[in-house]
């Protein structure tokens, strides 16, 4: 199962488990810091499909679903910001705003 086929079935208990409990702006290294936690056993089979830059492909992915799926997940983009990524360096990606 891909990547963006797991999200879509799990929609509903990303947007309750995960998107209802986190701060009303959030960015989506911290998206995939709770993914990652939540679907650990997932996210390890995920990361093993690839050969070389297996999290770059993996967070790619699971960010673009969240694009995707904004609406249904109850959120909007509000551009880009730069944090931390699972490994403590600085880079640049999505900033996210839940919808009222």
């Amino acid at each position: 199962m891909s990547i963006n086929e797991f999200m879509n079935k799990n929609v509903q208990i990303i947007k309750l488990d995960l998107i209802s409990k986190m701060p009303d702006t959030f960015d989506s290294h911290f998206f995939i810091k709770k993914f990652a936690k939540k679907f650990e056993t997932e996210y390890i089979q995920f990361l093993s499909a690839y050969d070389k830059d297996q999290h770059q492909n993996v967070h790619k992915q699971i960010a673009r679903n969240l694009q995707t799926n904004d609406t249904i997940l109850g959120i909007k983009s509000v551009g880009t910001i730069e944090s931390e990524t699972c490994f403590g360096e600085i880079s640049s990606n999505e900033n996210w705003t839940k919808r009222k």
